[in-house]
């Protein structure tokens, strides 16, 4: 993994610790189901992982963290 990925991953076990994910989520309208799907994970994984009882890992991490990124920007431009 590089620096790059590195730090998208820590930002992301920030964001899922702090309840922010979740927010921007819940924000834009997007249901848990929604952006599992998108993220290419199940809603049980998604819920999970903003809930605080597992710790998000790998490149569907990765993957969440960008999605959330993009929905974040669109909340910021709308």
């Amino acid at each position: 993994m590089d620096s790059e990925n590195l730090t998208r991953l820590v930002e992301i076990r920030e964001m899922a610790a702090s309840g922010e994910a979740r927010l921007i989520r819940e924000k834009a309208r997007v249901s848990v189901a929604e952006l599992a799907e998108i993220v290419g994970i199940n809603r049980t994984t998604l819920w999970s992982w903003e809930s605080g009882q597992h710790t998000p890992r790998g490149e569907k991490a990765l993957e969440w963290q960008k999605t959330l990124t993009l929905l974040q920007a669109d909340e910021r431009t709308a």
